[in-house]
C-alpha cells in the first residue's frame, strides 16, 4: 500500500479525542499517539496499518439565516466555523406510536479539530481525517439500529414514507425519482402538513425547472433537512405524570439506570431539551427510554462578530448529527444561524460594468435595460424574458426566445444594484412614485427607506458586518472604496409588498446633504406578490363504458364527495375548475389515488390538460377535464390537485435563471387546492 505523503495527510496534531479513536483502530497506546503530527504517524503505525485512514475527506456546507418574513435562506458570509470532535451520552426516547426517535444529550465532551471561514456566499469546506469518519461509521454499524437513529430525516426520507399502496403485477418496477411524488396531490397535501411552507415552495420551484437546466437546485431541495429546528417529542402518559408529579419518579417499566438518574436529580427528562426527530428503527422493539453511552460525532459551531466589538458571538452551536456520514457522497450540510446573525441579502453579484455615472442598473442578477434589440425589460416596467406566453395554451410548449415577449412582474425581496459615480456626491437615496396599474396616474414622490446590511473591511482586512441606516430624509452614505464593501454596488435591499407600478429615481447629495441635479432617468418596475385566484367549480362522475356510449354525468358535491361505484366498473370524472389573476401564468391539474396504477388518468379526448396564458392580456381560464379510473383501481381515497401559478418571479439568482439569460419559466408565486374524493364499491 502506498505510504501517504505530506500533501495527502498534513501536519495536524492529534487531539486527545482523536488519539483515543485512532488507538482503538490501531491497537496502539493513546499516549503514544497523543500530540503527534499526522505526517509522522506512518513510521509509528507500521506497514500493516491502513494508511488511507490518515488521508482527509472534504466536508462542505453553508451557513444561512432564514428571513422570518420572506422565508428566504440568506447567506451568512465571513463567519468562523469550528469543527468539533464530539462524544456524548444520550437518553433516547422512543414514543409509542411515533415513527421517530428523540435524544436527550447528557455528558458531552467537545474538542475543536479544525477552523475555517465562510466565503461571501456563506459556503465553507473543511478537511477531516478519514479515521474520524471511519470510527463513527464503525461505531454505528456494530450496534443494531444505530445506522438509523442518529440520522436526521431529509425531505427525500419523508417522501419515501408517503408512498402509495403498492399495486401487484409489476415485477421489479423501477424506482421513481423523488420529485415524481410531487405530482401526487395527496402526497403534496400530506407534505404540507409535515413540512414548513418554504420547503414546499422550494420543492415546487425546483420541480418546475426547464429541460437542460442544472439539477443542483432540485437536488438541494430534496437533500434539505425535513425539520429545520429541533421539535419537542410527543409526551406519553408516563412523561405527563413525571411533569405533574416530579417526586413520583419514573414507573417501573423504565430501565433501572434511567430511573436512578432521574431520582437522584442528575437527569431531568425535560421534553424541551430533547433533540430530534430522528429516523426510527421500526423493525426492532425498544423500550420507551434507552440510555446510549459515548456516541461519537463531528459537530459544528459558528461564530460571528455581530455587534462590531471585535469579539465573535455564537450564532450556531450545540449542533448534533448535522452530517449524514453514511452517504456515499456526503451531501453539503446547511447550518441555520440564530436570529442575531448578520446575513447578506445575496452572495451572487450582477455583472455591473465600469461606472461613469449614476443609475439603478440591476434588480438581483437581471439587468433593467429596456433598450436594444433584445431587452430584459419594457418601458412599462415588466420583465420580457421569463414566463413568456404560450400561443398554443399548452403547458408543454418549449420555452424558446421566439415566443412573444412576456409581461412578467417581480416579487419578493429585490436587491437593487447600480452606480453612484456622480461628481461631488457623498450620499444617495431612492425615491419612488406609485401607480396601481400600468397606464394609471402616478402619485407624488415618496422616499424608499430601508436599512442597508453590508460588510466592510477593517484595518486587518477582515470583513465586518455593518448596518447602514438612512437618515430621516432617506440619505445613505456612499462607500468610499467599492472593493472594501460587500455586496459591491448594492444600493438597497427592497422587500416589496403592494402590487402596482413603482417608478424609482436615484438621487444624490453633497457632503452637506444638498441635492445634486442629475439627468439620470427613472426606472419603472411592476410588482405583484399576489397568488392567483384558484378553485374547483363543479365535479361530476359516470360509469365509463368506453368505447361505447357512457351514461349521463351525475353531479357531486364539492364538500366530502362520495362515489358509489358498481364493483368492477371503470368510472370517469369531469372536473371543472377556474383560475385568474392580473398576472396569471398557468394552471395544472393532477389526479391522485391508491398507488401508481390507481390514479385518475387524464383523458386526452377531453382536450389538453392544464392551461398556460396565450397572450400577455390572458388573465383567466375556466376549463373542464375528464379523468378515468380503471376497474382494477382499488376503492378508497382519491382526489384532484390544482396548482395556479403567477408570472411573477424573483431575479436574485437562487433558481439559476441568469444561466439562461432569464429566458426561463420559474415558479415563485403560486397557490394550490385539493379536492378529496371517496370511491366506495357497491
Amino acid at each position: 500500500m502506498r505510504t501517504p505523503t505530506l500533501s495527502t495527510v498534513g501536519k495536524d496534531v492529534l487531539t486527545n479525542s482523536q488519539a483515543t479513536k485512532l488507538a482503538s483502530l490501531t491497537g496502539h497506546a493513546i499516549d503514544d499517539l497523543k500530540g503527534k503530527q499526522l505526517d509522522k504517524l506512518p513510521d509509528l503505525l507500521g506497514r500493516n496499518f491502513d494508511f488511507s485512514l490518515l488521508f482527509k475527506r472534504r466536508v462542505c456546507g453553508r451557513v444561512v439565516k432564514k428571513d422570518p418574513i420572506t422565508g428566504e435562506e440568506l447567506p451568512v458570509p465571513f463567519a468562523t466555523v469550528q469543527v468539533e470532535d464530539t462524544d456524548c451520552s444520550f437518553i433516547s426516547y422512543f414514543p409509542k406510536g411515533s415513527k421517530y426517535v428523540w435524544h436527550l444529550p447528557w455528558k458531552c465532551k467537545r474538542e475543536v479539530i479544525a477552523t475555517t471561514k465562510t466565503d461571501k456566499c456563506g459556503n465553507f469546506c473543511v478537511w477531516i481525517p478519514r479515521f474520524e469518519i471511519d470510527f463513527i461509521l464503525r461505531f454505528r454499524k456494530k450496534r443494531r439500529c444505530f445506522t438509523d437513529i442518529f440520522i436526521r430525516p431529509d425531505i427525500s426520507d419523508i417522501l419515501k414514507g408517503l408512498e402509495g399502496i403498492p399495486i401487484p403485477g409489476i415485477p421489479n418496477p423501477p424506482d421513481p425519482a423523488p420529485f415524481d411524488a410531487l405530482n401526487d396531490g395527496m402526497i403534496r397535501r400530506r407534505l404540507q402538513d409535515l413540512l414548513d411552507p418554504d420547503a414546499i415552495s422550494n420543492l415546487v420551484a425546483s420541480h418546475s425547472v426547464a429541460i437542460g437546466a442544472p439539477m443542483g437546485p432540485m437536488d438541494k431541495a430534496f437533500d434539505r433537512r425535513a425539520f429545520l429546528s429541533d421539535a419537542p417529542p410527543p409526551m406519553t402518559e408516563s412523561f405527563r405524570k413525571l411533569h405533574l408529579e416530579p417526586k413520583a419518579g419514573l414507573p417501573q417499566e423504565f430501565p433501572e439506570d434511567v430511573r436512578k438518574l432521574v431520582a437522584s436529580g442528575k437527569l431531568q427528562l425535560d421534553p424541551r431539551k430533547f433533540i430530534g426527530p430522528f429516523i426510527r428503527c421500526i423493525d426492532v422493539l425498544t423500550p420507551e427510554l434507552v440510555p446510549v453511552l459515548d456516541v461519537p460525532d463531528i459537530t459544528f459551531k459558528v461564530t460571528q462578530d455581530v455587534d462590531g466589538d471585535g469579539d465573535e458571538e455564537i450564532i450556531y452551536g450545540e449542533g448534533f448529527f448535522d452530517v449524514r456520514w453514511d452517504a456515499t457522497n456526503i451531501p453539503d450540510v446547511t447550518l441555520y444561524a440564530s436570529s442575531i446573525a448578520k446575513a447578506a441579502p445575496s452572495c451572487k453579484l450582477p455583472p455591473i460594468p465600469s461606472c461613469s455615472t449614476g443609475g439603478i442598473l440591476f434588480a438581483g442578477l437581471m439587468s433593467l435595460d429596456a433598450t436594444g434589440a433584445n431587452p430584459y425589460m419594457n418601458a412599462d416596467g415588466y420583465a420580457v424574458r421569463p414566463n413568456r406566453p404560450h400561443p398554443s395554451g399548452l403547458l408543454s410548449e418549449v420555452p424558446v426566445t421566439s415566443l412573444p415577449p412576456a409581461n412578467t412582474p417581480m416579487a419578493g425581496t429585490l436587491q437593487l444594484y447600480g452606480c453612484t459615480d456622480v461628481p461631488n456626491a457623498k450620499f444617495y437615496r431612492i425615491t419612488y412614485q406609485y401607480a396601481e396599474n400600468v397606464g394609471g396616474a402616478f402619485s407624488g414622490s415618496a422616499i424608499m427607506s430601508f436599512p442597508l446590511y453590508v460588510y466592510e473591511k477593517d484595518a486587518g482586512g477582515n470583513y465586518i458586518p455593518v448596518t447602514i441606516y438612512p437618515d430621516l430624509n432617506g440619505w445613505i452614505p456612499i462607500g468610499t472604496v467599492a472593493a472594501a464593501r460587500f455586496p459591491d454596488r448594492l444600493l438597497m435591499n427592497w422587500p416589496t409588498s403592494g402590487h402596482g407600478v413603482y417608478r424609482l429615481q436615484l438621487e444624490f447629495a453633497n457632503a452637506s446633504k444638498n441635492p445634486i441635479s442629475t439627468s439620470i432617468p427613472p426606472v419603472s418596475m411592476v410588482i405583484d406578490n399576489r397568488v392567483p385566484n384558484l378553485g374547483f367549480t363543479t365535479l361530476e362522475w359516470r360509469v365509463d363504458n368506453s368505447p361505447g356510449v357512457s351514461g349521463a354525468w351525475q353531479p357531486l358535491e364539492l364538500i366530502c364527495p362520495v362515489v358509489h361505484r358498481p364493483k368492477g366498473s371503470a368510472i370517469e370524472f369531469r372536473v371543472t375548475y377556474e383560475s385568474s389573476g392580473q398576472h396569471f401564468r398557468s394552471v395544472s391539474i393532477t389526479g391522485t389515488g391508491c398507488g401508481g396504477a390507481g390514479k385518475p388518468i387524464h383523458d386526452p379526448a377531453s382536450g389538453s390538460s392544464g392551461y398556460w396564458h396565450r397572450t400577455v392580456g390572458d388573465s383567466a381560464v375556466t376549463k373542464a377535464e375528464v379523468f378515468k379510473v380503471s376497474a382494477a383501481s382499488l376503492q378508497g381515497a382519491y382526489g384532484f390537485s390544482l396548482t395556479g401559478v403567477s408570472r411573477a418571479f424573483n431575479p436574485a439568482g437562487f433558481d439559476n435563471g441568469q444561466a439562461s439569460g432569464f429566458n426561463y419559466e420559474p415558479v415563485h408565486v403560486y397557490t394550490t387546492r385539493f379536492l378529496p374524493i371517496a370511491i366506495v364499491d357497491l
